[in-house]
């Protein structure tokens, strides 16, 4: 069994076979104890907390009103994590070391050659993780589903 991450949900409405969720937006990731010193969690308490609401397939016959479990397989996350931060870092940095060498073959400023290089790698690179996160939609893999109720 793989390992998932959870979070709960309230129903808000129920629309035929979906409902619509409401997840109160945590202060960071809850992982430990040194919240004072966190800078995730201090970053997640000068934003604030704020709703998310969300429409997921009704497997459980949820009602509004009660509490559900959402659950996540944690490496969807990982992937999807990685293919945000990581793509666009990649062609950043292929994109500075291209621009570098381009710079010494044609005798140009190196560090603006870098720069601009670096600049539309970044760009690149976050078109094709944004192109991959798109085709991604629509697989059961990378959503969210529910996974208990809390009758209340």
């Amino acid at each position: 069994m793989t390992a998932a991450l959870e979070e709960v949900a309230t129903v808000v409405a129920v629309d035929g076979d979906f409902v619509l969720l409401e997840v109160e937006r945590g202060g960071g990731c809850g992982a430990c104890t040194l919240k004072g010193s966190c800078g995730v969690s201090a970053l997640s308490s000068a934003f604030g907390r704020r709703e998310v609401q969300l429409r997921l397939r009704n497997t459980l016959g949820a009602l509004p009103g009660e509490k559900v479990l959402l659950s996540i397989e944690e490496g969807a996350v990982a992937r999807g994590s990685a293919t945000v931060y990581a793509v666009p870092l990649v062609g950043l940095v292929a994109g500075a070391g291209i621009g570098h060498w381009l710079g010494t073959r044609f005798g140009l400023s190196l560090d603006g050659m870098a720069a601009v290089g670096g600049l539309f790698g970044l760009l690149l690179g976050a078109a094709l993780a944004w192109w991959i996160g798109k085709s991604g939609r629509g697989d059961a893999r990378f959503e969210p589903v529910l996974s208990r109720r809390f009758p209340g």
